[in-house]
């Protein structure tokens, strides 16, 4: 089992709204963290090159049609992936840098957020800054546009 942002990948097929009342949107949003769980959870049990779509859908519950719904295929939903974990990491730093107290303390406590994300996502963590070098140049660039 591999923890996600999005759960415990094991438990990831079992988070399916169908039948549940959910709108359209909810479901798509449902469907997506699946996948990005997925893409977490593969690439930390197979690397980035050694995964597959096939790989994606059984760790997800979601069919192939499904995720060419969401995405052109691996690379895309590799980089959507990585654009939502940054996404919150950046959440986090900024309000630690907003905080208050002096300049250097605000600095300190936004390292310290993003060691403690890093710390408490690893497989994520090593997704977006290990295998994004795996993904080649359009891997890498959701990471140079967050540092950016």
């Amino acid at each position: 089992m591999v923890m996600t942002p999005w759960g415990p990948s094991e438990e990831l097929r079992e988070r399916r709204l169908s039948g549940s009342g959910a709108s359209r949107e909810e479901a798509r949003a449902n469907q997506r963290q699946r996948l990005f769980g997925a893409m977490v959870a593969c690439c930390e049990t197979n690397g980035y090159e050694a995964t597959s779509v096939a790989d994606l859908l059984e760790v997800s519950g979601l069919s192939r049609g499904t995720f060419y719904e969401h995405f052109e295929g691996k690379l895309v939903c590799f980089e959507a992936t990585i654009e939502a974990i940054l996404r919150d990491v950046v959440v986090a730093i900024n309000n630690r840098l907003r905080g208050e107290g002096d300049p250097e303390a605000r600095a300190l406590a936004a390292f310290d957020a993003f060691v403690a994300l890093v710390v408490a996502q690893p497989a994520a963590a090593r997704l977006a800054f290990v295998h994004a070098y795996a993904a080649g140049e359009p891997g890498l660039e959701p990471v140079r546009q967050t540092i950016e």
